[in-house]
């Protein structure tokens, strides 16, 4: 009965042991930006220009970067990585939703370009109508 009592004492004592060594961290992102975060176009006109886009994971992952507005991905990376960059040109024509996401579709984040018409009526409130001018 002895030899038995220090069996399952010892399988107790090392079940932590064995579990904890096994869990890794929760995968999150650890930043996300876009570049620039906005655009200001004439009226009628759409924001075509280049942006760039990094994010950063707490773990390498593979991960990729949706237009979340239209349903598009922009790219998606092969290979697990910290950290990724991405610089692309493209039109926008009303404020736009991305979203950067992990290959398992488990952790995402969103960030949004804001594209701000000037319009007339713009230009009209900054004059100063007080001025004896």
């Amino acid at each position: 009965m002895g030899f038995l009592n220090s069996r399952v004492l010892s399988a107790i004592a090392l079940a932590p042991m064995c579990c904890w060594a096994q869990q890794k961290p929760e995968l999150e992102f650890q930043s996300f930006e876009i570049l620039p975060s906005i655009c200001i176009v004439e009226q009628g006109h759409p924001c075509q220009r280049n942006f760039a886009f990094q994010w950063s994971l707490n773990q390498a992952a593979s991960s990729c970067l949706e237009n979340s507005t239209d349903a598009k991905v922009l790219m998606c990376t092969n290979q697990a990585s910290l950290s990724q960059a991405y610089d692309t040109e493209l039109n926008l024509r009303a404020t736009t939703t991305f979203k950067v996401r992990d290959d398992s579709k488990t952790t995402a984040r969103e960030k949004q370009v804001s594209v701000q018409e000037l319009g007339k009526d713009v230009r009209k409130l900054k004059r100063k109508l007080w001025s004896v001018f």
